[in-house]
């Protein structure tokens, strides 16, 4: 009866004070670890040197432990509600929104660093990771009134300082390491350095905020120039120190489990702002224009996820590489932050402009009907004002049932232009016209009911409009408080208007910044030859990422302040050409565009024509066909890889004078017996379901320092665990002794 194949459970462990991340101390104690962090065997240790007296033997995680994913989860949630919190609205806000993801994206990236190379499962390090998840609520805590242009010294200082404790708790990390790893000498340098490094930050953070005790200052651009000196400080130790290294740690997939969570968070804005348009309106919200619009939002979320992991390097890359495609994804997350948070809003923006212009419609239809009898009827036109006035009520309420005015001044405004269009006497001297006089009124209404739609859908600038009228004692300049009100309801509008003009503008132009980073990520991890088809691919991103970002600028040159003298005259001037048979006037590109159904469906269009184009210039066939393509670079794609686990028992030895490389390295299925015998096979033995007896007499040829020969030399059957299938890949663990290379 074959002997079933052994298995190892790590046993249950009660959490240590400490827990040192020195592999070779945890092999001596026959220890794993549990817990939050995953259980890691020998296959999961790398050593770095010969002795003690040179580099440790470091464990390190395949995957992002329990900690390091619920750390990511926090930030998005973090990076959720400042998109919340702050409207970006102006470019004062979006260089604000700019600053403030470079320093939280910095302090993730710099805690994520440590993450990596030295995190283990212990209660020291499950504090340090509550005290960096409060550095993100603090962040949060202050995001509300983070204002570069407008600083508040309490936020500012309260900033520094929450900046300042997370670099000091990293430099604690780093302290407890350097304890660990007291027995080998050449670690004191490295670790001394990244000790130092963040405690002189944290006290230029600390020295900084005293600076905000006297009003605005531009010394906030220190932040920024110190988080990046530590960035690219940390790398440039790792690359010169062993022990710093990110050589086979897995930062690549926990940068990439980030913008998976990024991912995921765009589609979750978007799907909220759905949620908002159900909620506030109805389920007749959904027309088709609105139900394409909303597919389109999700499909772009969808499509650039497909670009980002078709091009994700699912091989080792060089660590020079790997630096630069980490420092990379700041650009990368920043503009896919600000691209799925527009397409939320663009999602809004064209239910809202729908709405507006059914009501709009429905009462300019009414209004020309009305001058249109106006000159044919003779009746007194005294009489018919009121008419109107009863309908401009009907229609009024109509939408506060659905829309309800949030505001006193819009529900006055609504009430005072009904009741003046119902006054307006014709034969009065000393007033305008009865059609000036009613344009006036029914763009009061109109904007009014536009600035209702919006508040319900919490696009709100009645607070900053108060504060800014205030400042400049706008009150005063009034004699009418119905003027007032309506100048307060031009000016939400045209604020308004300016808010989702820089939303279109920076949807498109982080659009096309984001595809062409993604391009330069490609670039950096690409390791085959390239082809004349795969660079003509690339140069092909680089022109759809122009294209994309050139199209915000359609509307450069669109004002969207709202005058009401000037919207009158427009109106009046409409209104006689009509009359005189003259053509409307057309409106604007960006008008046309911006208030159509058709700004996401472009922008989708793009991206599945980029899809399209990459998988059609690739390397390989175009999705499995036109395989004679291939011929054209003259290469042949290589067969999918395809990983089988390799299981690894309890009672493996540990050679520690040997360097435990432990990557995937594929079967070649076109080597033959050409690959050269190995000068020893590994002290790992994978045990078989093969009869005890061949395992047995392998292991006494190898405690006997004998060259053990291969199974089939020694005329044994060939162990399962050996057995290669054509076209398939096996996971083969190297070791480098003093002798150099080995493989097995």
């Amino acid at each position: 009866m074959s002997e079933k194949p052994a298995s190892q459970e790590p046993a249950p462990e009660k959490l240590k004070l400490l827990r040192s991340p020195v592999s070779s101390d945890l092999m001596e104690r026959a220890e794993l670890t549990t817990g939050l962090q995953q259980a890691i065997g020998p296959e999961g240790i790398r050593h770095l040197g010969y002795a003690r007296d040179l580099n440790p033997t470091l464990l390190r995680n395949s995957q992002a432990t329990n900690l390091e994913t619920f750390y990511d989860l926090f930030l998005a949630a973090c990076l959720s509600l400042f998109n919340k919190n702050q409207q970006v609205n102006g470019l004062d806000a979006v260089s604000t929104y700019i600053g403030f993801f470079s320093l939280i994206w910095s302090t993730w990236l710099l805690t994520s660093m440590y993450d990596v190379r030295f995190v283990t499962d212990s209660v020291f390090e499950r504090c340090a990771r509550a005290v960096h998840m409060g550095v993100l609520v603090g962040f949060v805590t202050v995001s509300p009134n983070f204002e570069t242009q407008d600083q508040d010294s309490i936020i500012f200082q309260t900033f520094s300082i929450i900046i300042m404790i997370s670099r000091l708790c990293i430099a604690l990390q780093y302290g407890v390491i350097m304890w660990h790893t007291r027995k080998y000498n050449v670690t004191f340098l490295p670790l001394i350095a990244m000790i130092v490094m963040n405690i002189i930050a944290a006290a230029i953070y600390l020295g900084v905020s005293f600076r905000f005790a006297h009003g605005n200052s531009r010394v906030f651009g220190a932040w920024y120039a110190i988080a990046a000196i530590e960035i690219l400080l940390t790398m440039g130790l790792s690359v010169y120190y062993p022990v710093l290294s990110f050589k086979g740690t897995h930062l690549l997939s926990r940068i990439s489990l980030l913008t998976c969570i990024i991912f995921g968070e765009g589609v979750a804005q978007a799907c909220g702002k759905i949620t908002d348009i159900v909620s506030v309106g109805s389920h007749a919200e959904w027309t088709g224009p609105t139900i394409g619009v909303v597919s389109a939002g999700i499909g772009i979320s969808y499509v650039i996820f497909m670009l980002y992991f078709d091009w994700m390097p699912t091989w080792d890359i060089s660590e020079w590489r790997q630096l630069v495609w980490s420092i990379l994804h700041f650009p990368v997350h920043l503009s896919m932050t600000m691209f799925v948070e527009g397409i939320a809003q663009l999602v809004l923006y064209w239910k809202c402009v729908e709405n507006i212009g059914i009501v709009r419609d429905g009462i300019e239809g009414r209004a020309v009907k009305f001058f249109n009898e106006l000159i044919e009827t003779t009746e007194v036109v005294k009489d018919r004002f009121p008419k109107l006035g009863d309908f401009l009520h009907y229609e009024i309420g109509n939408f506060s049932e659905q829309y309800h005015p949030i505001y006193t001044n819009t529900i006055e405004a609504l009430n005072e232009s009904t009741v003046r269009v119902n006054q307006i006497d014709p034969d009065f001297e000393g007033t305008p016209s009865p059609i000036a006089q009613l344009a006036r009124y029914l763009n009061a209404v109109l904007v009014s009911l536009e600035n209702s739609l919006y508040q319900n859908y919490e696009i709100d600038f009645v607070e900053d409009i108060d504060k800014d009228f205030n400042k400049t004692n706008e009150a005063e300049k009034f004699d009418d408080w119905y003027d007032f009100a309506m100048a307060i309801e031009y000016d939400h509008a045209s604020r308004v208007r300016e808010r989702f003009k820089i939303v279109y503008q920076y949807t498109f132009i982080c659009g096309g910044i984001f595809f062409a980073f993604l391009t330069l990520l490609y670039m950096v991890s690409r390791r085959k030859r390239w082809t004349p088809w795969a660079a003509a691919g690339v140069f092909m991103n680089f022109i759809l990422s122009l294209g994309i970002a050139f199209l915000a600028f359609i509307g450069n040159t669109t004002s969207t302040k709202l005058i009401e003298a000037d919207v009158v005259a427009e109106y009046l001037q409409l209104a006689d050409d009509v009359e005189n048979g003259l053509p409307e006037p057309k409106p604007s590109a960006y008008d046309t565009f911006v208030q159509s159904p058709g700004v996401l469906p472009t922008l989708l269009g793009v991206y599945l024509l980029v899809l399209f184009v990459n998988h059609m210039m690739g390397d390989g066939p175009t999705f499995s066909f036109f395989k004679s393509w291939k011929a054209r670079d003259g290469t042949t794609t290589p067969p999918q890889q395809d990983f089988q686990q390799v299981l690894v028992t309890a009672d493996t030895k540990y050679d520690p004078g040997a360097q435990y490389v432990g990557q995937q390295v594929p079967y070649d299925p076109y080597a033959g017996q050409q690959r050269p015998q190995p000068s020893a096979r590994p002290y790992s033995i994978l045990r078989t379901t093969e009869p005890v007896q061949y395992q047995q007499q392998y292991e006494q040829q190898q405690q006997q320092g004998l060259e053990p020969q291969s199974y089939a030399q020694q005329g044994y059957p060939q162990p399962a665990a050996y057995q290669q299938p054509r076209e398939q890949f096996t996971t083969v663990y190297e070791y480098s002794g003093n002798d150099g290379t080995r493989q097995p």
